[in-house]
């Protein structure tokens, strides 16, 4: 019988640069430190413009059907283009409207807490390895904070198909939750700081990319504050093979 079958390339990735002084991989991985930059400014960005543009278009929609309506030579088909520009500019504004309030959403959690700091340490490590994160702010404003949670998980994301066939698939391979913090109440200008270690699998797979198909390893970062807008954070992590001769756990 003829037997098909299909080979592709793909990537395993290493530790990332800046994370270790050109050492031996083993050497490298227990020593390397990074201070995440803070990606947040620029979604913010991006969601601003995007509700400014609905905003914009919904408004534009409701004074077309004005034109529209002028212009018609009949009374019922003036008010028929009218309302359907309305219901169209309505719906754009109702867009625009919720990028707006989740901006305003992301803006008050932040100056609640104020800058946050994560660090990792290492950025890169093995299967088998150990992972220490932590999390330090200074709140503007008194906080009631209800609890603080991390979670390191290990999602795999598939691409099958072509063109408008294409369909993506994701599942998470691994999933470690840590609670460093409950209910506290935090007091303004009061520095506050949590830490969280995690503890890989021996048969954790490694972090791959190749051009359908990778693995990625990453750490979710959620302060639940009472009666407000919860802060939500998330930083990826390399997971590499084990040298040769390197110990079991760091």
């Amino acid at each position: 019988a003829f037997d098909p079958s299909y080979e592709v390339a793909f990537l395993m990735l290493p530790p990332p640069e800046g994370s270790s002084r050109q050492l031996p991989l083993g050497d490298a991985l227990a020593s390397g430190v990074v201070t995440h930059a803070n990606k947040e400014p620029v979604r913010l960005l991006f969601m601003g413009c995007a509700s400014a543009v609905f905003l914009s278009s919904g408004l534009a929609c409701v004074g077309f059907g004005f034109l529209a309506s002028a212009s018609a030579p009949d009374p019922m088909q003036a008010q028929q283009r009218f309302w359907i520009m309305a219901a169209s500019g309505a719906l754009v504004l109702l867009i625009g409207m919720l990028f707006l309030v989740a901006v305003m959403r992301r803006l008050l959690s932040r100056q609640k807490l104020g800058k946050v700091h994560i660090q990792l340490e290492p950025a890169a490590t093995f299967p088998g390895g150990r992972v220490h994160t932590t999390l330090s702010f200074t709140p503007g404003s008194a906080v009631a904070l209800q609890n603080i949670r991390m979670t390191l998980k290990a999602v795999e994301r598939v691409v099958q198909g072509h063109g408008t066939r294409r369909t993506t698939y994701r599942h998470t391979v691994l999933e470690l939750m840590e609670q460093p913090a409950g209910e506290a109440a935090l007091q303004a200008r009061s520095p506050f700081e949590v830490s969280a270690s995690f503890a890989l699998p021996e048969g954790a797979p490694c972090s791959f990319s190749a051009r359908d198909n990778n693995l990625t390893y990453f750490i979710e970062y959620h302060v639940d504050i009472a009666r407000w807008p919860d802060w939500k954070e998330t930083r990826e992590l390399t997971v590499s093979p084990r040298a040769i001769g390197q110990p079991r756990s760091l």
